[in-house]
């Protein structure tokens, strides 16, 4: 659901339920999970749908600028597409495609067409593009955005789509040379790496790579620059494992069990997030969110989250006033620092815990 925006086929459930659960011996689980989780970004379902997406708001506006303080204060370019339109727009091009049932090449190509021609007449296109500009104007602008992908076969053939006219008024030429663009395989390589990480906060965290619990992209500079330090390899990079584990996005389903929608958001608990916090949940959120704290004080006191960083669970601990308190720390709770290598992490601070 998070990364094909879609219930499961029943064939495909029961295909990677039973890639995780029937492993063996049992310490693959872990493994196995991980490995399942990156399998539906690296599909051809999510490739061609929401990673498509990405690429195609690459091809119209480039990149944007982001800050980072990882390894020293500076700025980075982003992925421009945010997650308020990447997951609409990724929902309209993968609507009734499941890869593996008859006809889906069919439905994914109508999507694509038909998505292609609406965006490039939204108005935040026709701006950027006005019909005025030529052929040749047009793609170079596109290639441009895309980082000089095409070859000058490609150029040409991209141009040539608009059948020799002197302006770029006609809408089905366009969305096909933005197609031409999102298409190339150089942009493909290309962009793989960061769509990587830009598609774990979107999928596992549901929210953009600086919104809460971020300050800025001092996470996601953390993670592409690991991911590219490892040439890609998700699994030595520890990338997908820290998603997945990380309290932020675990805290997503323990929500499900009793938060209403009207119930009040509290302060922030030490390596909870402060969706957790709400100070009106029913027993079986406190309950659930004491079972995750239970796990991750199993798991050697401290894990990685999705920023790269520790989540500190105290060995014992106590809720007071709404706050994570350890037991062996009187009159300790937790306050937000920043981390030694740019991001955050979560510190005991003295105040607030009183019996």
């Amino acid at each position: 659901m998070d990364f094909l925006n879609r219930q499961p086929d029943q064939s495909g459930w029961d295909f990677w339920t039973g890639n995780i659960e029937n492993c063996t011996p049992h310490p693959c689980f872990d493994a196995q999970r991980i490995n399942t989780s990156a399998a539906f970004f690296l599909s051809v379902e999510f490739q061609q749908t929401g990673y498509w997406v990405e690429r195609m708001y690459k091809a119209a506006y480039g990149d944007t600028t982001g800050t980072s303080i990882f390894g020293g204060s500076h700025q980075l370019s982003v992925p421009v597409v945010r997650f308020s339109e990447f997951l609409p727009d990724t929902q309209q091009v993968g609507q009734g495609v499941i890869v593996g049932q008859t006809g889906w090449e069919t439905v994914l190509e109508n999507n694509k067409q038909n998505f292609a021609n609406q965006f490039v007449q939204r108005s935040r296109f026709t701006s950027a593009f006005p019909t005025s500009m030529t052929p040749a104007q047009f793609v170079d602008a596109l290639n441009a955005n895309a980082g000089n992908v095409l070859s000058s076969t490609d150029r040409t053939t991209a141009i040539n789509l608009f059948g020799g006219a002197s302006d770029t008024s006609n809408p089905s030429a366009r969305a096909q040379a933005v197609r031409q663009v999102t298409e190339n395989q150089n942009l493909v390589n290309a962009e793989s790496n960061r769509a990587f990480v830009l598609i774990q906060y979107f999928g596992y965290l549901r929210r953009n790579p600086n919104d809460p619990q971020d300050m800025d992209y001092s996470g996601y500079d953390f993670w592409l620059t690991k991911l590219n330090q490892f040439n890609g390899n998700y699994n030595q990079a520890e990338m997908v494992k820290a998603f997945v584990n990380s309290l932020e996005y675990r805290g997503r389903f323990v929500l499900i069990l009793g938060k209403s929608k009207n119930e009040g958001v509290g302060p922030p608990v030490c390596g909870i997030p402060d969706a957790f916090t709400s100070t009106k949940v029913g027993s079986k959120v406190f309950d659930a969110k004491q079972k995750l704290l239970n796990r991750e004080k199993r798991a050697a006191g401290h894990s990685h989250n999705a920023s790269g960083l520790h989540s500190v669970i105290p060995h014992a601990f106590r809720f007071t006033n709404g706050y994570l308190c350890g037991s062996g720390h009187a009159n300790n709770t937790c306050e937000r620092q920043q981390h030694r290598h740019g991001s955050w992490e979560w510190r005991l601070r003295r105040d607030r815990c009183n019996p």
